[in-house]
C-alpha cells in the first residue's frame, strides 16, 4: 500500500482498499509485542465486560441506565474454568489486544506516508470492522480438526501468539468484545451486524460520535463516488444499480435530515440467520444453536438494544409488515434456503479452496481450463 500511494503522482482521485487480517485469527504478533498487555485480562470475562460498559457510558455511547448483557449462556463462565484454562483465556486476549495496537501503529505509518506526499488533507479515510467479534475456534475452519490443529501448530501457553501457533479468542470473549450487544459474528443479532465505523478527513464537517443513524456498508461506494465527483455508469446493462446511499450531505452537514427514514428497509442473512431492519424495529430469525429455528422474533432497538424482549405477540401488524419486507427482499435477491450441506462438502476441499489443503503452504495457483462457465465452482458457490 505504501508503494501504491507513492505512485499517485497526479491530482486525480485514487482509491485504496486495505483489508487487514488483524485481529481475526490466527492471533499472532511480533515477539516484542507479546507482553504489552500482560495481566490486563486476568480478572476474566465479567470484570472486563463491566469495565467496557462503564467506559461506554462515560463516553455517551450507551444510556446510563443500560444494564449488563448476561450473554447467551452457551459458554463456560469464568468461575467454571480451571486455573490453567483461565491463564489460557487471559493470554488469548493479551495477544488480541496487542494485535489491535500493532494494527493501529502500522496505520500511523500509512497516514505518515500520505502526509509525506501531500495527499493526507485531501484523503477521506473509512475504517470499518468485520461483522462482529469472531467466536470460531481454530478447528472450525475445514478441513481442520482439533487433532490436526494439535499436530500442525504449537499451541502451548508459552507459545501463544507466535508464528507457529493458531489461537482464537473464542465465543466467551467474543461476547465480551461485543458488549453490550447480543451474540457475535455468524449471527444476525446486533453483535453480528452492528459494527464500528470511523470516517475521517479534513473534508468531514461532522465531528464527534453519532450513534443514532442507520448506515449500511453499501453506503461507502456511493459516498466515495460522490466525493470524487465520479458518476456511476447507468448505461452498462451488466451493472446492478447502486444499493446504498451517499453519506456526503450528511457528513458535510449540508442536511439535517437522517440518512434513512423510518420507511427504509435493510435485510440480510448469513448461514440461515436472517434479519430485517426498519426504523426502530428489527425482525430476526435464528436457527440452532442461537435460536429454535422455527420462529421469528420482533424487537424495538431504540428501547431494547440488547434484543431481550420479543414483541411479536404485542405488535402482530408490525410483525407481518416486516415479514412481508423479508419475503420481498428474498425474492429480489434470489435467496435459496440452505439444505444444510456446506458448499465445501459439495465441491470438495480442492475445488472449493482451489488448492490441496495438505500442501497449502507450497501450493501454487493452478489454472482451471477444464470447467466451463456454466459449471465452474465459483459460480456454484455464489
Amino acid at each position: 500500500m505504501m508503494q501504491y500511494l507513492s505512485e499517485q503522482q497526479d491530482d486525480s482521485p485514487f482509491f485504496a482498499y486495505l483489508a487487514f487480517t488483524a485481529p481475526h485469527d490466527p492471533l499472532q504478533v511480533p515477539d516484542k509485542w507479546l507482553d504489552k498487555y500482560k495481566g490486563t485480562y486476568d480478572d476474566g470475562y465479567d470484570a472486563i465486560r463491566d469495565q467496557r460498559l462503564q467506559r461506554m457510558k462515560e463516553l455517551g455511547l450507551v444510556p446510563d441506565e443500560l444494564s449488563q448483557n448476561e450473554g447467551s449462556g452457551l459458554f463456560k463462565s469464568w468461575d467454571e474454568l480451571t486455573g490453567e484454562e483461565r491463564r489460557e483465556e487471559a493470554r488469548k486476549m493479551e495477544v488480541y489486544a496487542a494485535m489491535l495496537e500493532n494494527l493501529d501503529w502500522n496505520l500511523g505509518h500509512l497516514f505518515d506516508r500520505l502526509k509525506e506526499i501531500n495527499k493526507y488533507d485531501d484523503t477521506i479515510i473509512f475504517l470499518l470492522s468485520d461483522n462482529g467479534a469472531n467466536p470460531k475456534e481454530p478447528h472450525f475452519y475445514a478441513p481442520n480438526t482439533e487433532e490436526l490443529i494439535e499436530q500442525e501448530y504449537d499451541n502451548r501457553l508459552e507459545n501463544f501468539g507466535k508464528i507457529n501457533s493458531f489461537i482464537s479468542i473464542g465465543g466467551a470473549w467474543a461476547e465480551v468484545a461485543n458488549t453490550p450487544l447480543s451474540y457475535f459474528k455468524l449471527t444476525t443479532y446486533e453483535g453480528g451486524t452492528q459494527t464500528p465505523l470511523i470516517v475521517s478527513g479534513k473534508r468531514m464537517h461532522k465531528r464527534g460520535v453519532v450513534t443514532d443513524q442507520m448506515l449500511h456498508v453499501t453506503d461507502i461506494l456511493p459516498t466515495i463516488l460522490d466525493y470524487a465527483n465520479v458518476p456511476f455508469p447507468r448505461t452498462d446493462k451488466d451493472l446492478k444499480p447502486l444499493y446504498g446511499t451517499s453519506l456526503k450531505p450528511y457528513l458535510q452537514e449540508e442536511t439535517k435530515q437522517p440518512v434513512r427514514n423510518k420507511f427504509d428497509v435493510l435485510c440480510f442473512e448469513i448461514a440461515e440467520c436472517k434479519a430485517v431492519l426498519k426504523g426502530d424495529w428489527k425482525l430476526i430469525f435464528m436457527p440452532p444453536p442461537y435460536g429454535k429455528g422455527d420462529e421469528w422474533h420482533l424487537y424495538n432497538l431504540r428501547e431494547d438494544i440488547k434484543e431481550e424482549n420479543n414483541l411479536a405477540g404485542q405488535f402482530p401488524e408490525k410483525f407481518k409488515e416486516l415479514k412481508a419486507n423479508w419475503e420481498a427482499y428474498a425474492c429480489s435477491v434470489g435467496y435459496i434456503q440452505s439444505n444444510g450441506e456446506p458448499a465445501v462438502q459439495k465441491l470438495g476441499y480442492e475445488e472449493f479452496y482451489r488448492f490441496d489443503p495438505k500442501h497449502r503452504l507450497q501450493e501454487k495457483p493452478k489454472e482451471n481450463n477444464a470447467s466451463s462457465k456454466e459449471d465452474s465452482p465459483a459460480d456454484l458457490v455464489d
